[in-house]
C-alpha cells in the first residue's frame, strides 16, 4: 500500500507558504494521484505567487534537501544522521554563493548599490552567532564601506561650508583629498603592524552610526589633517607644552607665588573637625567655605549672616548676596564654584576625602592647589592623609595634621525592631532609600505613634532640609522621629 504525505511548508525568511509533497514510492495509486491533482489545482494560486517571490534572493536560498521533513511549526530539519547543529539548517545559500577565508559569504552581484556603497543583496549577519566570525565579518564589511565613501565623498567636499574655511582652491582641495584618500586606502590594505587609530575610528563609526556617521568621521579626519599640516615646529612644541598635565601644581602660577599654610582636620563623623575649622573662619575678616552639597553651603551662609558677618552664597544654580552687597568679605559655595582669583585669610574645604571621586574629585584637587588663602583648612577622613601630604609637598608648603575622636558613642542595636513602631524612642532616625518609602513610612508612623515626623531627602530644597533638621533637633516640639534618606550622612548636624 502506497502512502503519500502532503504538508504545508513555510519559507524561513517570510510568511509565504507553499505545498510540498513527499511520497514513499515512485508510483502511487490512481485514486491518490487524482486527489493530489485536485489539491494541486486548488493550490495553483500559491504556486503562482511563489514565482513572484523567486525574484527576491532571500527566497531563492531556501531549498530543502532530499529527505527533509517538516515539523508542526513548519521548520525544516535534516535527516537525523546529518543533524549536527540546528543553525546550519536555517540558511542554505543558493548557486553562486561565494565564501571567503573569513567564513563570510556574498550573494552574486545583481548590480546597483545602496547609500552606504554596498550591494543591496549582500547578506547581513543576523544569523551569525559565533562572535569571532561576526567580528571578522564586520571588519570586512567596514573596509568595503570606507572605500565606497572615499570614492564618492571627494566631489561633495566642494559644497561643504566647514571645509570652505580651509581657504583652499577647488583644485588644491581635491588634490589634498586624493592624498588623504590614498593614505586611508593604503592603511586598509596594509597588514604591517597594529591597526592605525584613524582606521579604528572609521570602523567604529561604520558599526555604530552607519553611512552618515562614517562620512562625518572622514570629513573631520580630513579637516584635521589639512589644519595639522600648517603647524610649524614651534606651534607643535607650544601645543605639546600646553597639553602636558603631568605637573598640576604648576597650573596655578599666581597661587604658587602666594605662601599658604595647610591644616588637615581628620576624624570620624561627629568628632568636631568641621566645627573647629569653622570657628577659625569666624575669627577672620575674609574667608571662604567650600562644601560638597548646597545644603552645607546654605548652612554656613545662614550661620555667618546670623553672626553679623556678611556672606555670599554661590552654588551651581543659586547665587545670593548679603544685603545686596556683591563685595561681601565671606563666601560660602559648593566646591566646584571656588573662586581661584580672589584672596582670603582662611579657606575651609569640607569632605576632602571626595578628592578620590571619579566624577567630582577634580574640583577638590583644583581647590586645594589653586585657592589663594593664607590658611587652608581641610576636613575629612583619616585615609586622605597620604595624598594630601603629597599635594602639599608638590606645592612646597607646610602641613599641620589634627586628629579627632568621636564625641558621642555609636552603637549597633543587638536586635531589629522587626516592624514594632512602638519601640521607637524620641530622637530616633529611620533611614530609607526611596522618596516613596520615606513618605509612606512617615504616614504609618504618624498614625501609629500619634506624633509628628520630620523628613529629609536629597531632592528637597536646602531651606526645607535645614528647616526639617531644625524641627527634629528642637526638643520643645512634637517632631520626635526623623525619616530620611542617606543624604543625612553628609552635612547635617542631628
Amino acid at each position: 500500500m502506497q502512502v503519500v504525505s502532503r504538508r504545508q511548508g513555510q519559507c524561513l525568511f517570510c510568511s509565504f507558504r507553499t505545498q510540498l509533497s513527499f511520497s514513499t514510492s515512485a508510483t502511487a495509486p490512481r485514486e491518490n494521484k487524482n486527489r493530489g491533482q485536485e489539491k494541486n489545482q486548488r493550490a495553483g494560486g500559491s504556486a503562482a505567487r511563489s514565482s513572484e517571490f523567486r525574484s527576491n534572493a532571500r527566497h531563492a536560498q531556501f531549498r530543502p534537501a532530499e529527505g527533509a521533513v517538516f515539523d508542526r511549526n513548519h521548520r525544516a530539519e535534516r535527516p537525523s544522521e546529518e543533524r549536527s547543529d540546528a543553525r546550519h539548517v536555517r540558511f542554505r545559500p543558493g548557486e553562486g554563493t561565494a565564501f571567503d577565508r573569513n567564513y563570510t559569504f556574498e550573494r552574486p552581484s545583481r548590480g546597483g548599490r545602496d547609500e552606504s556603497g554596498l550591494e543591496p543583496n549582500r547578506f547581513r549577519p543576523e544569523r551569525i552567532t559565533n562572535p569571532k566570525i561576526l567580528s571578522q565579518y564586520r571588519i570586512q564589511e567596514a573596509g568595503q564601506a570606507i572605500e565606497a565613501v572615499l570614492k564618492s565623498l571627494g566631489k561633495k567636499l566642494l559644497k561643504e561650508e566647514i571645509l570652505g574655511r580651509l581657504n583652499l582652491a577647488d583644485k588644491e582641495l581635491l588634490d589634498r583629498w586624493a592624498t588623504f584618500q590614498g593614505k586611508v586606502t593604503h592603511q586598509l590594505h596594509s597588514d604591517e603592524g597594529p591597526e592605525p587609530p584613524l582606521l579604528k575610528r572609521l570602523r567604529l563609526a561604520h558599526v555604530e552610526k552607519s553611512g552618515q556617521g562614517l562620512e562625518l568621521e572622514l570629513k573631520y579626519a580630513f579637516f584635521g589633517e589639512v589644519v595639522a599640516s600648517r603647524f610649524t615646529k614651534a606651534n607643535v612644541a607650544d601645543q605639546e607644552r600646553l597639553a602636558n598635565l603631568r605637573y598640576p601644581a604648576e597650573w596655578f602660577p599666581a597661587t604658587r607665588g602666594y605662601q599658604r599654610e595647610f591644616h588637615l582636620h581628620v576624624g570620624p563623623t561627629n568628632s568636631g573637625k568641621t566645627y573647629q575649622a569653622l570657628k577659625r573662619l569666624e575669627e577672620v575678616k575674609t574667608g571662604l567655605y567650600a562644601g560638597p552639597l548646597r545644603l552645607l553651603a546654605y548652612e554656613v551662609y545662614t550661620r555667618l549672616n546670623a553672626r553679623g558677618q556678611r556672606c555670599n552664597l554661590v552654588t551651581g544654580d543659586d547665587r545670593r548676596t548679603a544685603d545686596d552687597d556683591a563685595e561681601a568679605p565671606m563666601t560660602s559655595c559648593t566646591v566646584e564654584m571656588v573662586p581661584l582669583n580672589a584672596r582670603f585669610d582662611v579657606a575651609v574645604i569640607d569632605e576632602i576625602q571626595m578628592i578620590g571621586s571619579e566624577d567630582r574629585g577634580w574640583a577638590w584637587t583644583q581647590a586645594v592647589l589653586g585657592v589663594m588663602a593664607r590658611e587652608v583648612h581641610l576636613c575629612g577622613e583619616e585615609r586622605t592623609i597620604p595624598i594630601i601630604k603629597e599635594l602639599v609637598a608638590a606645592c612646597g608648603e607646610k602641613l599641620h595634621i589634627h586628629k579627632y575622636e568621636r564625641l558621642s558613642p555609636l552603637k549597633v542595636m543587638p536586635r531589629s525592631l522587626q516592624g514594632r513602631f512602638k519601640d521607637l524612642q524620641k530622637g530616633d532616625c529611620i533611614v530609607c532609600f526611596s522618596v516613596a518609602t520615606i513618605h509612606g513610612l512617615r504616614q504609618a508612623l504618624e498614625k501609629a505613634l500619634k506624633c509628628k515626623v520630620a523628613v529629609i531627602y536629597g531632592s528637597l530644597p536646602p531651606e526645607t532640609r535645614a528647616a526639617q533638621a531644625k524641627l527634629f533637633n528642637d526638643p520643645d516640639n512634637d517632631y520626635d522621629i526623623l525619616v530620611a534618606s542617606d543624604a543625612i550622612g553628609m552635612g547635617l548636624n542631628l
